[in-house]
C-alpha cells in the first residue's frame, strides 16, 4: 500500500498533473457555483438539460459508487475527471454565458 502511495506522491509532484487537479478542482466550483445561482434565483438562463447534466455529474462525483472506486489512490477521481470533463464539453456554450455572466461582462443580467 505504501508503494501504491509513493507512485501518487510522485505522480502528483509533475506540475502538469498537479495542474490537471487544480483545473477539475476549479472546474466543480464553477458547476457547484451555477447550481447555487440557479437555485438562488440569481442566474435563471441555465437550460433543465445543463442543469441536469451538472447536477448529475455532481452526484457522480461524491458518490462511493464509480467505474473506478475512489477509495484507490490516485487512480480513483480519473472517471470523476472524465465525466466533468464530459459535461464541461457538452455544455460549454452555457457554463461559457454563465463565466460572462459572473465575471459582469453578460449585458443581459
Amino acid at each position: 500500500m505504501f508503494s501504491l502511495l509513493a507512485s501518487v506522491v510522485k505522480y502528483l509532484a509533475d506540475p502538469r498533473v498537479r495542474k490537471e487537479v487544480i483545473g477539475l478542482l476549479e472546474r466543480l466550483g464553477l458547476i457547484m457555483a451555477m447550481i447555487r445561482d440557479y437555485f438562488a434565483g440569481h442566474y435563471r438562463k441555465l437550460p433543465a438539460n445543463t442543469l441536469v447534466a451538472l447536477i448529475g455529474a455532481l452526484i457522480y462525483f461524491v458518490s462511493p459508487v464509480d467505474t473506478i472506486p475512489d477509495i484507490i489512490p490516485g487512480l480513483g477521481y480519473l472517471d470523476d475527471a472524465g465525466v466533468i470533463a464530459m459535461v464541461f464539453m457538452n455544455f460549454n456554450n452555457d457554463i461559457k454565458a454563465y463565466k460572462k455572466w459572473l465575471e459582469g461582462t453578460d449585458t443581459q443580467r
